[in-house]
């Protein structure tokens, strides 16, 4: 079906209203109003999803920042434990970054840098330190989920919800 544009629908109901058809005046008037309706909703809805989305800008996601949350933690050797983990992202360069990761244990705090880089879109975000593996998910513009894992003699995984600090 051939769908016509509403200049067209004016010129029709200014011509069937000459014609002293009322009626198809006021059917084609509310089909041009729905039509303008439609495309006001379209529109909206355009601009909600482009400014809905996590927080990427021309060059990905921003990381920079402190993020903190529980983590919970699994070790061949020393088992299951959980902790405060925070993480402070101090530099970031197109889709690479760089900070270090702060966690607490029965036997003190430990502070490790790490490095990471990220796909151009944001949805894959991967780091390392000197030992083991991250992988980063942004949830939101302020809670990021990772996993670290170690392999070797003493084999680890931890898994968090970090949330931005303001």
């Amino acid at each position: 079906m051939k769908t016509l544009p509403c200049s067209l629908f004016v010129a029709r109901i200014e011509r069937s209203e000459m014609r002293g058809l009322s009626w198809i005046s006021r059917a084609m008037r509310a089909v041009c109003s729905a039509c303008a309706a439609l495309r006001s909703i379209r529109a909206t809805m355009i601009v909600a999803a482009l400014v809905s989305g996590p927080a990427l800008g021309a060059d990905g996601p921003s990381l920079l920042g402190t993020w903190t949350g529980q983590r919970d933690r699994i070790a061949k050797v020393e088992g299951r434990r959980g902790g405060l983990a925070t993480l402070v992202i101090t530099q970031q360069q197109g889709n690479t970054f760089a900070g270090r990761l702060k966690r607490s244990n029965p036997t003190g705090d430990e502070e490790e840098p790490l490095w990471g880089a990220f796909t151009p879109d944001g949805q894959l975000i991967m780091g390392s330190d000197e030992e083991g593996t991250y992988i980063f998910r942004l949830v939101d513009q302020n809670n990021l989920d990772y996993c670290y894992s170690e392999t070797g003699p003493s084999p680890r995984t931890v898994c968090a919800r970090l949330v931005r600090q303001p």
